[in-house]
């Protein structure tokens, strides 16, 4: 039988005022990710599982990828849904921005609590930061600054990184990255696949995109059987927003109502030449 779960804001008070932070709201849900190929319909129904516990969860995926959409979704669904959802890059910031970022009287933390936290490109994170995000998830507090106190919180965490689980526990065999975080957030893992091994995935949200941009342009295209083959064959390395991106240039520039593989190929071509080669290189030859 089913147990009706409660949220946080049935099973805890709120601290100083409305749980919610204004602005702070995860848009999407699991019917809005593709999920035609069995790979990618097993990742969602992990993550639905996942969305039941508040133990961290480790997105993995390649530049593109459903790591944020699967983020919010799991939010959305989870036991902590009504309240603020904060994603913040790690990468790019020094040591010390990074843990007022993050730390800071007004930080990240702080503003997530109640709801969830989700950190991208969580192995930037310095060795200083990890070992507040280890504390943070551990024991549920952090202190502040100066060490003068130390404040409990009520975050879930959600971290993502390009780097597969490999990758990872080879920085912290080099000491890059903290053991005893790496086993924290390694237990709830999600790997997400790359576009190119999910084909089913690739043919329908190549259908759906162009209809989409269709709609957002006042335009009419329809790709050709051959369109749709030649589309397939790339192996779309930046997956989901390299897609997103070429589909709307191809229907902005487009001269006739029904886009051939000349079509593709040549806007393929300009926009990523170096895959082009690269692509055409791996073919053997006859």
């Amino acid at each position: 039988h089913k147990v009706k779960q409660q949220s946080r804001s049935e099973r805890r008070p709120q601290r100083d005022g409305a749980n919610r932070v204004q602005g702070l709201i995860a848009r999407r849900n699991f019917s809005s990710i593709r999920q035609e190929s069995g790979a990618m319909k097993e990742c969602v129904h992990l993550a639905r599982l996942y969305s039941q516990s508040e133990q961290p969860v480790l997105l993995l995926g390649e530049t593109g990828t459903e790591r944020r959409a699967l983020a919010e979704s799991i939010h959305n669904t989870g036991l902590c849904s009504e309240g603020p959802f904060l994603a913040l890059s790690c990468a790019g910031l020094a040591r010390e921005e990074q843990e007022e970022m993050l730390f800071g009287n007004k930080g990240a933390v702080f503003l997530a609590e109640g709801g969830t936290l989700y950190l991208e490109d969580v192995e930037t994170l310095s060795l200083k930061s990890q070992y507040g995000l280890y504390q943070l998830i551990r024991y549920k507090t952090g202190s502040s600054r100066d060490f003068a106190r130390t404040v409990r919180f009520d975050v879930r965490i959600m971290a993502s990184s390009t780097m597969d689980l490999e990758g990872l526990w080879n920085l912290a065999g080099a000491g890059r990255f903290r053991k005893d975080l790496l086993y924290l957030l390694s237990g709830l893992t999600l790997c997400i696949p790359p576009l190119r091994k999910r084909p089913e995935d690739m043919e329908f949200l190549a259908d759906a995109l162009l209809k989409e941009c269709c709609d957002k342009y006042g335009r009419y295209h329809v790709l050709t059987r051959g369109a749709l083959k030649c589309l397939m064959e790339y192996d779309w390395p930046g997956n989901r927003v390299q897609l997103e991106a070429y589909m709307n240039r191809l229907v902005l520039t487009a001269e006739k109502r029904s886009i051939d593989e000349i079509m593709v190929r040549s806007l393929h071509d300009r926009l990523y030449p170096e895959q082009s080669r690269i692509q055409e290189d791996s073919v053997p030859s006859g």
